[in-house]
């Protein structure tokens, strides 16, 4: 049970975080390829449901396209980060004090051809080893939690429309401890506050190390 329904995303100003990769050189190869995660479930995964990192939870998509498709939500990596290499993290005092840590996710679905060109994905929020909810990256044109892995400074592969798999990793804060594992309670990282009527509110789906 998550004792306090607060929760924050703070910001980043500057969108401008890119790989370059220089003229006549190839592009670096992803650290992470899509894992084979087994057949669809036929039923949402229960509220309160522990899983490790690399299980996997399915859930109904955020779009809510009404479709009733389920997927899959994988925590495949909590790694924590060096600061300096997060452009304009040190020169914000927004950030003062806070540790990075990025969690890589992946998301399943199909039939894929149902959704072709979309990625569905389910909001995963960090935990630190009380169980209690940390923040993450934000900025002012999107939110990078959503998942722009440039931020965190690892390659994923490239979404492929019609695969029904995509990868990503947001950033993740912490004034005090590690980031430990991520939850499932049915919150939009897009939310100031925890939405205490979701099913998975006060029973969250939880992953950790």
């Amino acid at each position: 049970m998550l004792a306090d329904h607060t929760i924050r995303a703070l910001t980043l100003t500057t969108v401008g975080i890119t790989l370059l990769a220089l003229a006549g050189c190839s592009a670096p190869a992803p650290e992470f390829e899509p894992v084979q995660v087994g057949s669809a479930s036929a039923e949402e995964t229960p509220p309160g449901t522990e899983l490790a990192i690399g299980e996997t939870a399915w859930l109904l998509p955020e779009s809510g396209d009404g479709s009733g498709m389920l997927v899959g939500a994988t925590v495949r990596e909590i790694r924590k980060l060096d600061p300096a290499k997060i452009p304009d993290f040190e020169d914000n005092s927004e950030f003062d004090g806070y540790t990075p840590f990025a969690v890589v996710v992946q998301y399943d679905w199909t039939p894929a051809s149902d959704v072709d060109g979309r990625i569905l994905s389910i909001p995963v929020l960090p935990i630190g080893d009380d169980g209690q909810l940390k923040e993450w990256v934000a900025n002012s044109i999107g939110n990078i939690a959503m998942g722009d892995a440039k931020a965190c400074g690892i390659v994923l592969p490239a979404f492929e429309s019609g695969s029904g798999v995509a990868l990503e990793c947001f950033v993740a804060l912490s004034k005090s401890g590690p980031v430990v594992g991520a939850v499932y309670n049915g919150t939009s990282r897009n939310s100031t506050f925890v939405d205490t009527d979701h099913l998975y509110a006060e029973t969250p789906i939880t992953w950790r190390e």
